[in-house]
């Protein structure tokens, strides 16, 4: 009977398509680009114009497919026109005429593989209609990678961001430093040309957000510097492959919350006053001149000393010097003043029985400890000493993450041949890392002499109550430490275990003699 009521009604209405523009547009700025927001708008009649009240424009060029029929002879590909012209129109549909006029521009996010030289006026045109037709705060995303300029592989850390070149790339526009409704500004693989005589001009009183990487100094030295000072209610700072040196002073920035530095190798020290800081993180490797000693970044502080605040920590290694062993007191240099108050720390390393991770502080406060690092599969003693030391640093320990990576391989080979210069697919490195497991059931699992003579950490019998292994191997080395984490964690309560890629047979051999080490037996244990 329900049924026949339904069918007899006919076409169901719908209470969709009866909402405003505003409310309908607000819908279509979640579907994430303004390509797919448009694909939306296409749907009906109806819907035709609320292109137009989207208040969010999103675009993100298609990456480079070298050797392709879009390739010119040198390699670089051909002009995009069809990217530019779907930018354009996104931005001035705006200003057609409408039933209600379109509401003021939230965010304008640009990510181009593609960047030519002459595209720089181009872009200009579409920053200054940002900020023409910006509400009260304006989100702005810039990320500008020239074609010819492109090296990427998806696994190495460290060949994500290429330095510009100082006679390319976008120079951001002046008037962009002086946008009142400007809330979040990301560049990337852009220039700044902040001039000591145009300094007076930047003020950017509401950003709270600043991330720059990749970004040159087209001013000489001091243009991050100048930004930077500008920005009074700044809480989120992110600098990765910046050209600046010295030292870098947030004195000003007194409202600061997160502070993160990646692969910013001249820089020194950094002077710093913000009482409200809570995340804190750095990437980078020690600067050892000819016959000197190691130097890292060093943290200045204020009148009120280290911020009593931050609870949150995570230090890397630079990926640029993986194969070279890590000076061990990175992580001590940059975790001391934070050391008493920090809950969470994330620290990743070349190897994870490096110097590195034996020379933490001692942290008195800490909850979760997560380690990334590879690990030699006949490391057996300095692999159990090492995370041993780690884990009597942490009285209060309750959750454990350890990250097993692997030797990165390049998925593209780069080859010369004369003068001509191609990219190949590495076959063979996709075939290394298709089987990483290792299990045998003749391996000797005791902890070694030096390892078993120690105190097992208090932590693990008292506190910790989470153990999860991610990018389980298997091997001796790995398989050793979980057994000796394992049988010593009295309290845990939960288990998780992320195996690499292998064969099933040897998963199920790792489990199961995982599921033997868990000693209390009401544990919930998770393998994946």
């Amino acid at each position: 009977m329900v049924r026949s009521g339904i069918a007899g009604t006919g076409r169901r209405a719908d209470r969709l398509s009866k909402l405003d523009d505003g409310t309908l547009g607000h819908i279509l700025a979640f579907l994430g680009s303004s390509k797919e927001a448009a694909r939306a708008a296409a749907l009906s009649s109806r819907w035709r114009d609320i292109f137009a009240s989207v208040h969010t424009v999103s675009f993100e060029q298609p990456g480079l497919g070298y050797g392709g029929d879009d390739d010119d002879s040198c390699g670089c590909p051909k002009r995009p026109w069809t990217f530019h012209l779907a930018v354009a129109s996104a931005l001035f549909a705006r200003s057609r005429p409408a039933a209600a006029p379109a509401p003021p521009l939230r965010a304008f996010r640009l990510a181009m593989e593609r960047f030519m030289w002459n595209d720089g006026a181009t872009v200009d045109q579409w920053v200054f209609y940002a900020l023409r037709h910006a509400g009260a705060e304006l989100e702005l995303d810039l990320s500008l990678r020239r074609a010819c300029d492109y090296y990427s592989t998806d696994e190495a850390e460290s060949r994500k961001s290429r330095p510009l070149r100082s006679d390319t790339g976008y120079v951001v526009p002046r008037g962009l430093f002086s946008c009142a409704a400007l809330r979040s500004l990301r560049l990337a693989f852009c220039k700044l040309c902040c001039t000591p005589a145009a300094a007076a001009a930047i003020s950017l009183p509401s950003l709270s957000a600043l991330h720059l990487s990749n970004v040159l100094d087209d001013a000489g030295e001091g243009s991050v510097q100048r930004l930077v000072s500008a920005c009074p209610r700044l809480a989120d700072l992110t600098l990765e492959h910046c050209d600046m040196a010295g030292e870098l002073s947030l004195l000003r920035n007194t409202r600061l919350r997160s502070l993160a530095v990646r692969c910013c190798h001249q820089l020194s020290s950094i002077a710093i006053d913000a009482p409200e800081l809570r995340h804190v993180e750095y990437r980078g490797a020690a600067v050892v001149p000819p016959g000197g000693s190691a130097s890292f970044l060093a943290f200045r502080f204020g009148p009120g000393g280290p911020p009593p605040s931050v609870i949150s920590c995570k230090v890397a290694t630079c990926g640029e010097h993986e194969e070279e062993e890590e000076p061990g007191d990175l992580a001590l240099h940059i975790l001391q003043p934070f050391a008493s108050t920090a809950e969470r720390l994330h620290f990743l390393s070349t190897h994870m029985a490096g110097s590195a991770f034996a020379r933490l502080p001692e942290l008195p406060s800490l909850r979760s400890l997560h380690l990334n690092g590879r690990v030699p599969h006949d490391h057996v003693s300095g692999l159990a000493a090492a995370t041993s030391r780690v884990l009597r640093r942490a009285p209060g320990l309750e959750t454990l993450t350890l990250f097993f990576e692997h030797k990165r391989h390049d998925r593209y080979a780069f080859e010369q041949d004369g003068d001509s210069s191609d990219f190949r697919f590495d076959d063979e490195a996709g075939h290394l890392d298709a089987h990483l497991l290792r299990y045998s059931e003749y391996d000797v699992l005791d902890a070694p002499a030096a390892a078993a003579s120690e105190p097992v950490p208090a932590c693990l019998r008292s506190t910790v109550s989470r153990i999860a292994l991610v990018h389980y191997q298997g091997g001796r080395a790995q398989r050793t430490l979980a057994r000796f984490l394992l049988r010593n964690a009295m309290v845990l309560e939960e288990l998780y275990c992320g195996f690499a890629e292998g064969p099933l047979w040897i998963q199920t051999q790792l489990m199961r003699e995982m599921e033997g080490w868990v000693v209390n037996e009401k544990a919930c244990k998770e393998f994946r």
